[in-house]
């Protein structure tokens, strides 16, 4: 674009009429580069745009282990999402924020009464841990991590692949006989 003396625009190929003496000083815009770190997620193409453009914030990337929070530029708790607007001033950087998420589930280890799927969960999840599995014969003691036992209704957080284990006491039946006595 152009600025003419007379405070008006005029785009590169316009006419304009010359009446008088006149000056046209060009209107310099600036190139702004927009990187998106992914932190190791799928790649997000960068670009080049004008200073004091508008930009979409992209489809939300993809990494493994991992659910996308949102983008964000400084402030970490400052997250834009995919679609939203944001106004370039200067190149920038803007960064995904990810959390990791981790897989748990109850092996029954012989044991009865409910479904061994995996849930899916967000780092430092809090669980209750309900499930009561019945095994014939046994007498169930609690879950395992492999480290600790706990009790139905213990609280565990979540914060790596994790596999509860029912851990079984088995019974034994006594027979007393009184004949000697």
């Amino acid at each position: 674009e152009w600025w003419a003396t007379e405070g008006k625009t005029y785009a590169i190929g316009a006419e304009y009429e010359v009446n008088s003496d006149v000056i046209f000083v060009a209107k310099w815009v600036g190139l702004c580069k927009v990187v998106y770190n992914t932190d190791g997620g799928s790649s997000v193409e960068s670009k080049t745009v004008h200073d004091m453009d508008t930009i979409e914030m992209p489809a939300a990337p993809t990494k493994d282990g991992h659910r996308f929070l949102g983008w964000y530029t400084t402030d970490k708790n400052n997250l834009m999402q995919p679609g939203d607007v944001f106004n370039v001033t200067d190149s920038v950087t803007i960064n995904a924020k990810w959390i990791a998420q981790y897989k748990y589930y109850f092996d029954n280890n012989d044991g009865n009464d409910y479904d061994e799927a995996s849930t899916i969960v967000d780092e430092n999840t809090e669980i209750t841990i309900e499930l009561k599995p019945t095994r014939t014969g046994y007498v169930f003691k609690g879950w395992s991590d492999g480290e600790t036992t706990y009790a139905v209704g213990a609280k565990y957080t979540i914060k790596k692949d994790t596999v509860f284990t029912a851990e079984w006491a088995q019974l034994f039946t006594y027979y007393y006989d009184n004949n000697y006595g």
